[in-house]
């Protein structure tokens, strides 16, 4: 399976503490987060090395959030010296300076962002939980370690409007990104509080 393009997967925790609109994760894995053990988690990365696989992907809906948990998977994995590479999903916010340092000298060599606007307006009607200047000075930092990133962007959610979108394309043309990928419009699932508010 890896071998014909398949990904090596692996989740670090379960449950997502964030409150987007639109988002299934906390209907599914629930609003209270339950993380493996650092130990563990590297237990099995060590395990996938040993079959073969050099690259594993991190299915945790965010993995830096709590971001301290994240840093101790990492610093396990240099502990070790634990020689494999790894992306997942984070949220781009962070609070310890050193956080992009810590993911690169364990092997993270790229990330998925769920930025979905760099407009704070849009990001307020979407309650992504973090403003526009934390999403660029986060994305900056990785850029400054050496961390290539795509962002996912999603036009159309509450309260935007042809402005904000404007807005979100401008700033992140000024952003040095590997990928973005763009979506317009929302899908309502039942439970979230866009449904509600639909």
């Amino acid at each position: 399976y890896y071998e014909n393009g398949g990904v090596a997967n692996l989740q670090t925790q379960r449950g997502c503490q964030l409150k987007c609109v639109y988002c299934t994760y906390p209907l599914l894995e629930g609003h209270k987060v339950r993380a493996n053990d650092a130990a563990a988690v590297v237990d099995e990365m060590e395990s996938i090395k040993a079959a073969g696989i050099h690259h594993v992907f991190l299915v945790d809906a965010v993995f830096n959030r709590p971001e301290e948990h994240a840093a101790e998977v990492c610093e396990e994995i240099i502990r070790r010296g634990l020689e494999i590479s790894f992306t997942g999903y984070f949220v781009p916010k962070g609070e310890l300076p050193e956080f992009p340092q810590l993911l690169v000298r364990a092997g993270c060599t790229e990330v998925e962002l769920g930025t979905d606007s760099l407009s704070d307006s849009t990001l307020e009607g979407m309650r992504k939980g973090f403003t526009a200047a934390e999403a660029i000075d986060f994305s900056r930092r990785l850029t400054a370690a050496g961390i290539k990133q795509c962002h996912n962007l999603i036009f159309g959610g509450p309260g935007e409007t042809e402005e904000t979108m404007a807005e979100s394309v401008a700033r992140m043309d000024d952003l040095q990104i590997t990928a973005n990928i763009a979506t317009i419009g929302l899908r309502v699932y039942p439970g979230t509080d866009l449904a509600e508010r639909a």
